[in-house]
């Protein structure tokens, strides 16, 4: 149990982070916030979608076709607090050594995605104001 539930949580960990490195450090510029969300999400669908196949694994392999609701979240849990982990810990370490200037390049993106967009200039400047606030 314990070999699935490690191997699972670090899987779905590095499978999320590796589309938020990617995301963050190479696609940056290129695909709009929007696209960047939607992809960034159904990531972290495939990876935690692994919480069924280790569970599925742990009661067809080592409980003989059965698992109680109690097992069944625990394995779920852990799993989920592995790969979390894992996904915070690579972001920190992007953040930290190869995209440092993160905020500003997000802050830059959306105010001009809000130009391309038509809004007015006080709802830019409203805008540019939040995410100043927010990036500090």
């Amino acid at each position: 149990m314990k070999r699935t539930i490690w191997t699972c949580g670090l899987t779905g960990g590095f499978v999320a982070a590796a589309w938020a490195v990617v995301s963050a450090g190479v696609l940056n510029d290129s695909l709009s916030l929007n696209t960047r969300m939607v992809l960034g999400y159904a990531s972290m669908i495939l990876a935690f979608s692994l919480i069924f196949v280790a569970i599925k694994n742990y009661r067809d392999n080592d409980n003989s076709g059965v698992i109680t609701f109690g097992k069944a979240l625990q394995i779920g849990l852990l799993i989920t607090l592995i790969a979390s982990t894992v996904y915070v810990v690579v972001w920190m370490i992007d953040f930290k050594y190869f995209v440092p200037d993160y905020g500003e390049r997000y802050q830059a993106q959306v105010l001009a995605e809000l130009k391309a967009t038509g809004a007015s200039a006080g709802e830019i400047k409203k805008q540019g104001a939040e995410l100043a606030v927010t990036m500090t």
